[in-house]
């Protein structure tokens, strides 16, 4: 508890650094002689991201089920006997794959990621001989001992080699090694005989007998397939070609005439599925993929499979009813040969909800029995995630020095744990995150977090760690039972409130987890999800930008645990109101009516503009109405919604809404077949999170081909899921990852007019441009020799330093400001005055932390011209407007004004008061320092000319009788353009009842022009438009009448003021006998 005792030390000390406001101002000592000291410097610290480091261990299970005969057992759920660890306490022990001797005596190869002798390791293989039931453990051999990573170890069928992947050589290759004799080492990468070459991601080796392996391999960054090679690394074929489907995780079995394997697909279940491969031959060919569940009403989320010694039964992992994974059991039957299966059973075996148990293999299984009955038994080796959590983060940006945050150890139930949780302060100083109850909380020697003793076997508590030093910090709170459990923390925007998971402890037990808000500042807890029935629970909160709502994963279960479906509901803070989120797809029921959707989900995200959510598993689940079923929405919908084991984004009708317009896939692929750019590389995404802004969001996922042991932590664009980087991957697995926000604190300095008596003032503004809110800004100000401060409220003076700290943390988007008063300004030196703005929160770029600025000095003047957009006037139209801009670009005063204009000859000038005339020279007089004066002349285009658009320059330029350093922005120029809209006829001379072509060109785009003859009937429909370009074309017959004469074609605009003026065109309209002369007439 030293630490939480050195944090409220430095807390007092930090408040009697702070001035009371409205205190009297400091006075300032006599002005020092020598040069000042220098500012501080902002240090570049780069943001960490968090996440949660679990453990694994090697466990056994014993299986057994009623059977009616000797070829007629299915193991169904709840058949889980007996469970022994067989690991040696190592960080990360599983990846088992298990051999029978023709004694029968069982071994496994296994991986451990801890060498006995040293530190933590990247995972290397061992192979143990399993005791019997409840016998002691097994002693294990070593079979590599290298600092690559090894992965999925399986026995050959005589039990002398070792097949694995390894990324020894950077890629994951498949290679052999012997099992050490007696007396025999282990043996590094240089000993290992690698099958597969480089440029390829091959994992998961399964034996077909002594000499042949199959494995899955990609090539290309494209998906695995399936592949053979000889124990001497002779390829032998491909034996799967499917673009766009992911094949990995074979195991073999030997059946009549060749092999059958089961392995993991994506064909036929985005989110991966068992099938099988038969195969014969010596060059395994041909190879034909079986769907076993092809006329099986129900196809479970399946992979890992792995067969049981008598080949009847696979067990595998499934996410189907627990997005952790539990291990399934399923019995298959061929009905013709080895090409067709029937299902005949399969459940869940080994399930604990929450719990990841994966990776199964078998020992044995047995039938026995006779006429008085039969049993079946087996034993089963599988990987479990254990309750031994450690809190760590990495440096975001590349993922480098790890760090130990808080190691939870193994400290309650397993199911809960996993959403022990981390989360950074809004500010990025502070880490929130849950942690057992130390037993000596209380004492009278030690401050005090909780007031109540915890019993440190169940509680859990939230708490708050400074991110640098991860001194304790707070915060204080009572739990309503002094073994409840507080999980999952995650910060307010404002950093006032933390929302947590608590399961609370009624006596005998654990309710369902709810979600609760803990006041930081007075430890005031509130149930937030006040609204739920007794058997729904809610978990995963995450908040809306505004702080006003928290979207969260909610659903029905039983037995303390929230089992079945998750979908994603939002609670009003204020009033604790939940809503389900929806997708609303208009006329779609058989009745014609609308069909309201309720979006299924784990682990929801606010995006931090609150127009988006990202989540797990993402399914748009229809609600039954009272006229039936609703009919599934257009898959061309765009709020069409699957993403079944990754991860999806569903935009929101408005930032907080319930309203889902959009969805789409951000890992995985969506349910229209769409393939997302990482598909190829991981699978099973799950806890996804925003970065702070918004352009990425971090995950936790697998590796495609590699085991559920291997989940890291990943980050991809969140516009489009590209840029693949994996950011945490130690052994071990990773999840809830969480990142530090970062600011961006930007200075600027400005002075205020010098007044007779030589005083300024000096304003400095630090404005943080986020993403995260910035903690105790601080800035200092320091004054060159000759300059002094009275002093100002909220800074401390010091000699020629002033240092102002902001009285609260900074939003994003805010400014903290400070005017500091001057004195002994005179134009005869240079004043420069800098200063630097720092924050404890970190900050990537701290380039545009310092600024500095000189007072008193002459600025000159400048001018600017701008004109009204567009700046283009057309003949007879509206007037365009010419603003000058003359300004003082110092503190000191600039005399003797004076402002010269210009205008093209295409325009008549008006205005620009208070100048007597809009052309010529005005004199402006005296322009105070950092003074401007803003002119504007209106420029009327009622010059008529004929041709093509006239191209003319408004210009300006200005003059000082004062000094002016930099008289090379004293002028400008704005180019004005000029058209005259004009009609063509062709041809000019016609008859009645021909067709004359009229086009117009140079008109105003988008324009009304209306047509008319002088003489004469125009029969069309008024008005035309013109085209983007000022053009339009129009093809008119003349009316036969008695008008033969020549006429005027006239184009009006019909707007008021108009936007052109009117334009004519002449034609001759000559009777019809009239012969000559005929050339006028000639085609």
């Amino acid at each position: 508890m030293a630490r939480a005792r050195a944090w409220v030390g430095l807390g007092l000390c930090a408040l009697l650094l702070l001035p009371v406001g409205g205190a009297a101002a400091i006075a300032l000592p006599t002005l020092p002689t020598a040069d000042p000291p220098g500012l501080p410097v902002p240090a570049v610290s780069h943001p960490r991201l968090g996440f949660v480091d679990r453990s694994s261990l090697l466990r056994e299970a014993t299986l057994s089920a009623e059977v009616d005969g000797p070829g007629d057992h299915t193991w169904v759920a709840g058949t889980r006997v007996s469970s022994q660890d067989l690991a040696t306490g190592r960080r990360q022990d599983g990846e088992g794959s298990s051999w029978v001797s023709p004694e029968r005596r069982p071994r496994v190869a296994w991986v451990s990621t801890v060498d006995a002798a040293g530190p933590d390791d990247a995972g290397d293989v061992y192979v143990s001989v399993l005791p019997e039931p409840a016998a002691e453990l097994p002693t294990d051999q070593r079979v590599t001992c290298d600092p690559a990573r090894e992965s999925h170890p399986v026995l050959s069928p005589d039990g002398t080699l070792v097949a694995f992947a390894t990324d020894a050589r950077g890629d994951w290759d498949v290679a052999i090694a012997p099992v050490p004799t007696e007396g025999e080492g282990c043996r590094a990468s240089a000993g290992f005989t690698f099958l597969t070459g480089p440029g390829s991601q091959d994992t998961w080796p399964t034996w077909l007998d002594d000499e042949r392996i199959v494995y899955a391999g990609a090539r290309d960054g494209g998906q695995p397939d399936l592949f053979g090679v000889t124990a001497d690394a002779t390829p032998i074929a491909q034996l799967t070609a499917t673009p766009g489907i992911s094949e990995t995780q074979p195991a073999a079995q030997v059946i009549s005439g060749g092999w059958r394997l089961v392995f993991t697909t994506t064909q036929f279940r985005a989110d991966g599925s068992l099938a099988l491969l038969v195969m014969g031959g010596p060059d395994l060919l041909p190879a034909t993929v079986v769907d076993p569940y092809a006329s099986s009403c129900c196809r479970p989320q399946g992979s890992e499979g792995s067969w049981s010694p008598a080949g009847s039964s696979v067990a595998f992992t499934s996410t189907q009813d627990d997005p952790a994974g539990d291990v399934w059991v399923t019995r298959w039957v061929t009905q013709d040969g080895a090409r067709t299966f029937r299902v005949l059973g399969q459940a869940a075996v080994i399930a604990t909800f929450g719990v990841s148990e994966s990776h199964a293999t078998w020992v044995d299984d047995d039938v026995t029995g006779g006429e008085g009955g039969w049993d079946a038994s087996a034993r089963i080796v599988f990987t479990e995630e254990v309750p031994s959590t450690d809190v760590s983060d990495v440096v975001a940006d590349d993922g480098s020095d790890p760090r130990l945050i808080e190691s939870l150890g193994t400290t309650w139930d397993a199911e809960r744990l996993a959403e022990a949780g981390i989360e950074y302060s809004p500010d990025g100083t502070r880490v929130a995150y849950s942690a057992p109850v130390p037993p000596d909380i209380g004492e009278e020697d030690e401050p005090v977090i909780l007031a109540a003793a915890l019993v440190p076997t169940y509680g859990q508590r939230v708490v708050i760690a400074d991110a640098t030093t991860l001194d304790v910090v707070g915060p204080t709170y009572v739990p309503d039972d002094e073994d409840d459990v507080d999980l999952d923390p995650t910060w307010s925007p404002d950093g006032s409130t933390i929302a947590f998971v608590r399961w609370h402890y009624w006596g005998d037990g654990y309710t369902l987890p709810r979600i609760f808000t803990l006041d930081v500042g007075s430890g005031a807890v509130t149930q937030l999800t006040v609204g739920l029935g007794t058997d729904d629970w809610a978990v995963d909160p995450s908040w809306s930008p505004d702080g006003t709502r928290v979207v969260y994963a909610t659903g029905t279960g039983d037995d303390e645990v929230p089992s079945g479906a998750s979908y994603l509901a939002v609670v009003d803070v204020r009033t604790g109101v939940s809503s389900r989120l929806r997708v609303t797809y208009p006329r779609c029921d058989y009745y014609g009516g609308d069909c309201v959707f309720d979006v299924q989900g784990r682990s929801p995200d606010w995006s931090p503009d609150g127009t988006q959510v990202a989540a797990a598993d993402l399914v748009a689940m229809p609600r039954w109405f009272a006229g039936g079923y609703y009919g599934p929405p257009d898959f061309r919908d765009p709020r069409r919604l699957e993403v079944p084991g990754g991860i999806g984004i569903v935009d929101l009708s408005s930032p907080g809404g319930l309203e889902v317009v959009r969805a789409r896939a951000l890992t995985g692929v969506a349910d229209d077949g769409t393939a997302t750019p990482t598909v190829a590389q991981v699978a099973h995404a799950a806890d996804p999170e925003w970065s702070p802004d918004g352009s990425h969001v971090a995950f936790s996922a697998v590796p495609v081909g590699l085991p559920w042991e291997r989940r890291g932590i990943a980050e991809v664009a969140a516009v489009d899921g590209s840029g693949l980087r994996l950011v945490a991957d130690p052994p071990g697995v990773q999840r809830e990852p969480g990142y530090q926000p970062w600011t961006d604190l930007v200075l600027t300095l400005a002075t205020s007019v010098v007044g007779g008596d030589g005083s300024a003032t000096v304003t400095a503004a630090a404005t943080n441009a986020g993403p995260g809110w910035a903690a105790r800004p601080t800035v200092t100000v320091r004054l060159p020799l000759g300059l002094s401060t009275p002093g100002v409220a909220g800074c401390l003076v010091g000699g020629q330093v002033l240092t102002c700290v902001a009285t609260t943390q900074l939003a994003p988007g805010g400014t903290a400001t400070f005017d500091l008063p001057v004195l002994g300004v005179t134009q005869a030196a240079v004043s420069t005055v800098d200063a630097v703005a720092i924050t404890a929160s970190p900050e990537r770029v701290v380039t545009n932390n310092t600024a500095t600025i000189d007072v008193g000095v002459p600025g000159g003047v400048s001018v600017d011209v701008t004109l009204s957009a567009p700046p283009v006037a057309w003949v007879g139209g509206l007037p365009v407007s010419a603003t000058f801009t003359v300004r003082n670009g110092g503190s000191a005063p600039s005399e003797g004004v004076t402002l010269t204009t210009t205008y093209p000859g295409t325009v008549t000038p008006s205005g620009l008061a208070p100048c007597a005339a809009p052309t010529g020279t005005c004199a402006l007089g005296t322009l105070p320092g950092l003074g401007a004066v803003v002119l504007t002349a209106v420029l009327t285009p009622d010059v008529v000319f004929e041709g093509p658009p006239q191209l003319g320059d408004v210009t300006a330029t200005v003059s000082t009788t004062s000094p002016d350093p930099a008289p090379a922005d004293n002028s400008a120029r704005a180019a004005l353009e000029v058209r005259r809209p004009h009609v063509d006829l062709q041809p000019a001379v016609a008859r009645p009842g021909e067709v004359v072509f009229l086009a117009g060109t140079d008109f105003p785009p988008g324009a009304d022009v209306n047509l008319s003859w002088s003489l004469g009937i125009m029969g069309i429909q008024n008005p035309l438009t013109a085209g983007p370009d000022g053009r339009w074309a129009l093809a008119v017959p003349l009316i036969r009448d008695s008008l033969v004469v020549q006429r005027l074609l006239q184009a009006r605009n019909g707007q008021v003021p108009p936007l052109y003026g009117d334009v004519t065109a002449p034609l001759l309209v000559v009777p019809t006998s009239i012969d000559a002369p005929t050339f006028l007439f000639r085609k």
